[in-house]
């Protein structure tokens, strides 16, 4: 069973994870057209920052998962160095 700040972790990533998919609804909708090239490029520098702090999340949640579940993380490695490559 998760503990108290694991599952802190997850409300957060998930919390983190809606904040951008509304940013991303919000770039695809015409008031972002509105707005000057100098916040879209700040809004495109928080989504990276987004997208790699919610990557970072996942693999603490996954490493909960495993050590939760008495599992040897050396099966994940790979995959964890893959989520990190595409953030």
């Amino acid at each position: 069973m998760a503990s108290s700040y694991q599952l802190r972790v997850i409300e957060e990533r998930n919390s983190l994870d809606a904040r951008r998919s509304k940013m991303y609804r919000f770039t695809q909708s015409p008031a972002y057209d509105q707005i000057s090239q100098a916040e879209k490029d700040m809004l495109e520098v928080q989504r990276q920052v987004m997208r790699s702090y919610s990557t970072i999340l996942s693999l603490r949640i996954a490493a909960f998962m495993l050590e939760n579940s008495n599992e040897t993380p050396i099966a994940d490695t790979a995959e964890a160095d893959k989520g990190m490559a595409e953030a």
